[in-house]
């Protein structure tokens, strides 16, 4: 982009986007989408279908307010694919005030570079606001900015340069070297971080000015490893048409204190009862692979398992608060309510 300082950001946020997106908008998105690809109206039935969702709390439904089904729930690949899908659409309405190229979305965070004076950007502001109302969306808008934080990107269009962004005070964890994860992540931790930071940073001065914050951090998780800078060489990739090979995972949780391994004996009970058999180009080394997942840790397990028992606890409390002392309220030591403690040896406590 040439004369980057003679143009300014244009930030946006969608307000509430997961729950905001309606069956109606919904609706409109695939109208939209069917003029680029064709969907059928047993795929179409089948993706509505999937919006319908359920709340139960306590054995006992919730419903919305509005008494629909229709949800995009937030924490699933489905309902990003929708956000995603939705955020397609929003950005060809825009694209009708702003050019494509200097245009983006990221599920409810949006920018954009724009050229103008202050009130050619307060009309583009409105026409914007005007077409999220159109779409029963709520949106907050900042414009006319130099300098712009974008997910965990600060840009800089005076000085022409870009570097990781944090908020102030926002405290840098890892996770410790020493801890319940698999060696191939601990080990690969340094030099994801230096990667990342790299691939934020616009040259090494840059880098070399915020990396002592994240040192310290992975200093203090146990790693000895000095973050260095990797030069960004960005290749045009050449786009193959290959074939998506279909892989089954096999996720058995992680534990430290477990010796066997159990990698190598599920692949080698893979190779034993599918190897020279009709089966062998379905399930084979290619086809079935393993990966370990990580488990919670023993703080969130116990206080799981304490907020459990309180809720259940705290019911029953509730539903009999009658007195029924010998001789009664009168010779109630609580003054007629009948509350009474809970077992301590429902409860874990951390040793």
């Amino acid at each position: 982009m040439e004369n980057k300082k003679s143009h300014s950001f244009f930030k946006f946020d969608i307000v509430s986007f997961y729950p905001s997106i309606s069956q109606t908008l919904f609706e409109k998105t695939i109208a939209w989408c069917k003029e680029y690809i064709s969907i059928s109206e047993e795929e179409y039935s089948i993706i509505l279908n999937a919006r319908k969702s359920f709340l139960f709390k306590d054995l006992e439904p919730w419903r919305k307010k509005n008494d629909s089904l229709f949800d995009v729930p937030m924490g699933a690949y489905d309902g990003a694919e929708i956000c995603e899908l939705v955020g397609l659409f929003i950005l060809s309405k825009l694209a009708e005030v702003i050019p494509n190229a200097f245009l983006g979305l990221y599920r409810d965070d949006g920018l954009a570079i724009v050229k103008g004076s202050g009130p050619q950007l307060e009309r583009l502001r409105k026409k914007v606001f005007e077409i999220f109302k159109n779409l029963n969306l709520k949106v907050t808008i900042e414009a006319n900015m130099k300098k712009c934080d974008f997910l965990d990107v600060l840009f800089d269009l005076n000085n022409q340069t870009y570097k990781p962004f944090r908020k102030n005070n926002q405290q840098i964890l890892y996770i410790n070297k020493e801890s319940n994860h698999p060696r191939t992540i601990t080990k690969q931790l340094p030099g994801m971080i230096s990667k990342r930071l790299s691939d934020l940073s616009c040259s090494k001065k840059v880098f070399d000015e915020e990396t002592p914050a994240y040192q310290e951090a992975i200093r203090n998780a146990g790693y000895s490893e000095e973050l260095e800078f990797e030069k960004n060489e960005y290749k045009s990739k050449v786009s193959k048409n290959r074939r998506s090979r279909k892989i089954i995972w096999f996720n058995p949780p992680y534990c430290q204190t477990v010796k066997t391994k159990v990698g190598k004996k599920f692949l080698a009970l893979i190779d034993k009862h599918f190897k020279d058999t009709k089966l062998e180009k379905y399930f084979n080394r290619s086809t079935i692979k393993i990966s370990h997942s990580c488990l919670p840790n023993l703080d969130n397990i116990i206080s799981k398992h304490n907020k459990k028992i309180l809720i259940k606890e705290n019911k029953m409390c509730n539903q009999s608060s009658m007195c029924n002392c010998r001789g009664g309220i009168n010779n109630c030591p609580m003054n007629g309510s009948n509350v009474t403690q809970s077992p301590k040896e429902n409860y874990i406590t951390k040793q």
